[in-house]
């Protein structure tokens, strides 16, 4: 109890210094509106959601009248059980392969997921065999050489994830699950993704990996001014999350191809 309360108190402080040191990420709503005009002005039949888990955060923004399709992939069972706002659920482990056939998805998502895949170029292989040419993957991840991401990958996975429980009470099911890292940073995505036949790559990158420390306010106000160094440095390898949004070319010879949005 005490240390939760502990925990708690430095929780508390630390959002009053994050108005002052930190600029707030924005790459989850930058990637939820990647989504959504992606949906809109391409109307997709099928969109997959890869670590859907227990919740759609973009299932309400679907366009009306194309009768759009959301199906959640992932290898827990018991997440996808609690997720009521796709139209489908299939347990699989993305880094193994793609339960769908070959150009059937005009639309693959994953937010939080890559770095916890074993091996990310199976699955963004995958992702291109499956999309229709023209088709779109939109992917948040964290980045691998951000210093929570340093931390988590020296740690035994099974302390990692225990500590993480401790020190951020209430996410179980939500944080602490096993994190590889594969692939995960800047360059090493766009390599995988050119190399995988995506002609159009687009990526944006976050500094922000404060608020994971944020249970212990000097460990917190460290971070931060760390935060604050790598952006102004544009240090881009050092990114503590990274967006990624790619097309598979049109096959059309004649076609023009969809633009990715803004």
């Amino acid at each position: 109890m005490r240390l939760s309360a502990f925990i708690r108190a430095n929780q508390r402080l630390s959002a009053r210094a994050r108005r002052k040191l930190s600029t707030p990420g924005v790459l989850g709503e930058r990637y939820l509106e990647r989504i959504s005009a992606l949906m809109h002005e391409q109307r997709p039949e099928v969109v997959v959601d890869v670590g859907g888990g227990r919740s759609c955060r973009f299932a309400a923004d679907r366009p009306t009248g194309v009768g759009t399709r959301i199906v959640a992939v992932d290898a827990a069972a018991d997440e996808l059980a609690l997720n009521k706002e796709v139209d489908e659920t299939i347990v699989a482990d993305a880094s193994r392969g793609l339960p769908f056939e070959s150009n059937s998805v005009e639309l693959i998502v994953s937010r939080m997921t890559i770095e916890h895949l074993p091996d990310v170029e199976t699955f963004v292989r995958e992702s291109a065999r499956v999309l229709r040419p023209g088709g779109c993957c939109v992917y948040l991840f964290a980045g691998r050489n951000a210093p929570y991401a340093l931390v988590n990958r020296i740690l035994p996975p099974r302390l990692a994830s225990r500590l993480i429980h401790v020190l951020r009470p209430g996410s179980e099911g939500v944080y602490g699950f096993r994190a590889y890292y594969d692939r995960c940073s800047p360059r090493a995505i766009e390599r995988l993704l050119r190399d995988s036949g995506f002609d159009d790559v687009g990526l944006e990158v976050d500094y922000e990996q404060a608020p994971y420390f944020d249970f212990f306010v000097p460990l917190y106000v460290v971070a931060a001014l760390y935060d604050a160094v790598v952006r102004g440095l544009d240090l881009r390898n050092l990114a503590a999350l990274i967006l990624v949004c790619a097309q598979k070319p049109e096959r059309t010879a004649n076609a023009t191809p969809a633009r990715l949005p803004a």
